[in-house]
């Protein structure tokens, strides 16, 4: 028993050297200076207290100390004629362990330390266990394929912003991966470090409070991914809380699931971020490549932007017999979001309560089954509104009458395989339909199958200059010289007339028409604009509701605001109101490029002084387009014993029952026709009187 405890002390000092000389190189040196100071100590004690011969002639402390920090040339310094011929053997012997001694600690062990000091720091860099930035610095977690795109928006908006990513991938593949898509000059502002974004440790280590903005990111791939991006949210808002007053500006968390996202959408789950002060912004790769489609109608690629053609062309007029087509091929994840979003912002002023309905259509093998994962996960829509599938109408599931079908939006749902008979001949129809504004999405998750089916689409879709939307996983490069190529050499198509005689149409080319999209390397795009311009409508909604501003100043009057002055007040409002009303706002702004579009197609210029006719024409777009967004966003209209429209009371008490189903229940009474709103329909005729407004605050 003795035995082994003697082994146990003796490996557990085995243990505190081993940690001491593999951690901190100050302990290192540390226990040199120990050992130096214990070796001065015995030398003094040695030199005042012990003598050599009948002379009594000493060592001295001094001449023990310089033996020790010389070594062995601090020998020849030595008479041994001073001692007596008796002591001479003991002062050489003395003198020589100082000097090996001197020689082991100082000659060896310093030199070794000071020598793996500077590998570790070496080492410690390129494995990425330092992080350098204390302050004004952006933060990435995680390493995904969007994570290039994140950095080079923020080095080219800040000349001198460092990045400090973070991710759990080896620094070294980390730093190739970077290095084939991000230039040298930003590759020397960004410092990589080693760690998971749900380590509170790791999280600790980064300085997050003092950083400038914040992205959670992750990797989408993952099966784990939100509920992961969650549990690090949780952690940064503990963290940014336990740090006081300063905190970073916004903190962007990216979502893969349409699910997780859509409820970040309409519910204040990360109101511990805004209690801080952090703009809490949710992000979904296949949400923003639709704004970038249907919105923005461009993408950059290596400096270089690729612009898409409008959905609605130069714009659908009140009195235009067009519509918008959107057919969809594949029903995957990409598709169907491609699909909610189009219906948010597809409005227009021909819809007259039943014809010219934007169209969206699925096609896809399993459409008689992915369109039951549809209707039930945008349920409330179907209550309402009828779909077609296969071409036959199916009624909506829970109103009918004026209750039903008064939305300006219909989805489809269509069996088949793209390269079928059956479907190339319907694609055909719907290509040379002159009431149709056709724009096709191929959303296969394969993207070979996407170009292949390209490539292989009915001639009359290539000739009626159809836009051809091609889902790429990353390089656009083909396509986008397919597209430049073939939009630089078309020519005209010439045709025999009904007199013989040749007729051209106009200059066609076969792929002038097709555009990737959905390419994971450049997706990340911040069009600030467009978020400037949400704030502004919200900022709106609170003057209308709040203030007598609105009516007071007019539109005149509030266009002498001070830019920047409204600017900082609607941002410092923004950050205070619920997420599903930002989010409403924001839609909102997506949809005013389509009403100016409208404008300018009927000529009109001065936007200041729009007829009333036409203001209340598009305040019942701008009221379809909310009422859709707030039904897909997982709101229902009420049934009768629900809605505030037949409560018989006073103000107080009908305003008390509206926001109690509005905000705990998600019944929203408003979701009805245009014409059977009471005076909140006003706010619908604002939001289209201001746009001039809107487009002047935000022209940056």
């Amino acid at each position: 028993m003795a035995t082994t405890r003697r082994k146990t002390k003796l490996h557990n000092w085995r243990l505190k050297f081993d940690r001491i000389f593999s951690e901190s190189v100050w302990q290192q040196i540390l226990v040199l200076i120990v050992i130096f100071l214990v070796a001065l100590v015995i030398g003094w004690i040695v030199c005042s207290q012990l003598t050599f011969g009948e002379d009594a002639q000493k060592l001295t402390f001094w001449e023990w100390a310089l033996y020790i920090l010389i070594d062995g040339n601090a020998l020849n310094t030595l008479y041994m004629d001073d001692f007596p011929e008796g002591g001479q053997r003991w002062v050489m012997l003395f003198v020589t362990l100082g000097s090996l001694l001197g020689i082991i600690l100082f000659g060896g062990m310093l030199i070794s330390i000071f020598t793996n000091m500077l590998e570790r720091r070496i080492e410690n860099y390129r494995s990425g266990k330092k992080t350098y930035l204390v302050s004004g610095h952006t933060v990435v977690l995680g390493y995904d394929e969007i994570v290039p795109s994140i950095i080079r928006q923020v080095c080219e908006g800040n000349q001198q912003m460092y990045v400090l990513l973070q991710s759990s991938l080896p620094s070294e593949e980390l730093r190739e991966k970077l290095r084939v898509s991000i230039a040298q000059e930003f590759e020397e502002r960004i410092i990589i470090r080693n760690g998971h974004r749900t380590s509170l440790q790791d999280l600790q280590e980064l300085r997050l409070a003092q950083a400038c903005s914040i992205y959670v990111v992750g990797d989408r791939t993952a099966g784990n991914h939100d509920a992961m991006n969650i549990e690090c949210l949780d952690k940064i808002a503990e963290l940014l809380k336990q740090a006081g007053s300063e905190h970073p500006d916004t903190v962007t968390a990216v979502f893969e699931d349409a699910e997780t996202y859509a409820a970040m959408q309409v519910t204040d789950l990360f109101d511990n971020l805004r209690q801080v002060g952090v703009e809490f912004v949710p992000f979904n790769f296949y949400v923003d490549w639709a704004k970038q489609m249907f919105v923005d109608c461009n993408y950059t690629d290596n400096g270089v932007t690729h612009n898409y053609p409008h959905l609605d062309r130069d714009g659908i007029t009140p009195d235009d017999h067009r519509h918008v087509h959107l057919v969809i091929v594949g029903a995957s994840t990409f598709g169907m979001t491609l699909a909610i979003e189009a219906a948010k912002m597809l409005h227009f002023p021909n819809f007259d309560g039943k014809n010219h309905k934007t169209e969206i259509t699925f096609i896809d093998l399993n459409a008689d089954q992915e369109r039951f994962l549809f209707l039930s996960r945008y349920r409330h829509f179907f209550e309402v509104e009828s779909y077609r599938y296969e071409g036959e109408l199916i009624p909506a599931t829970k109103f009918s009458g004026d209750d039903a079908d008064f939305l300006d939006v219909e989805f489809g749902f269509v069996k088949g395989d793209i390269y079928s008979p059956e479907i190339q001949k319907l694609i055909t129809q719907w290509a040379t339909d002159g009431d149709q504004l056709l724009s096709i999405v191929l959303a296969m998750t394969d993207a070979r199958l996407n170009m292949s089916a390209a490539m292989s689409l009915p001639d009359e879709v290539y000739e009626s200059c159809v836009p051809v939307f091609v889902r790429q996983n990353t390089s656009s490069t083909f396509l986008s010289k397919l597209q430049a190529t073939s939009a630089a050499h078309q020519y005209e198509k010439k045709t025999i007339g009904p007199d013989g005689q040749v007729v051209s149409s106009q200059p066609v080319s076969r792929y002038a028409n097709i555009y990737p999209f959905g390419m994971t390397d450049i997706v990340f795009d911040v069009q600030k604009r467009t978020r400037l311009m949400g704030e502004c409508i919200n900022y709106l909604y609170h003057l209308y509701f709040n203030t007598t501003k609105v009516s007071d100043d007019g539109l005149e009057g509030m266009m002498k605001y001070d830019r920047q002055q409204v600017l900082q007040e609607a941002h410092a409002l923004w950050k205070t109101c619920k997420e599903s009303d930002q989010w409403s706002s924001l839609y909102g702004a997506y949809n005013i490029p389509f009403r100016v579009r409208t404008f300018e197609a009927m000529g009109i210029n001065d936007l200041m002084h729009l007829d009333a006719d036409l203001v209340e024409r598009m305040g019942i777009v701008e009221h379809n387009r909310w009422t859709v967004e707030k039904l897909l966003m997982g709101f229902r209209k009420p049934l009768p014993n629900e809605d505030s429209y037949n409560l018989k009371a006073d103000a107080s008490t009908v305003k008390d029952f509206k926001k109690n189903n509005n905000k705990h229940h998600f019944i929203h009474s408003d979701i009805r026709p245009f014409n059977q709103l009471d005076s909140i329909q006003e706010i619908d005729k604002e939001i289209v009187r201001f746009i001039p407004w809107f487009l002047k605050m935000t022209d940056v």
